[in-house]
């Protein structure tokens, strides 16, 4: 594919367990986003 139509877009996901320890160790909060496209599901952790 040449591009990806971002549908249905981004979406932040409530705190889990992954987030809770990057906060902890890190010690700055820290956040998780999922992107969906009509071809893939990311997740980001920042």
């Amino acid at each position: 594919m040449k591009w990806h139509g971002l549908y249905p877009g981004a979406t932040i996901l409530p705190a889990s367990e992954t987030t809770r320890r990057w906060t902890q160790a890190v010690g700055i909060d820290f956040h998780e986003v999922r992107l969906e496209t009509n071809a893939h599901s990311l997740t980001l952790v920042f």
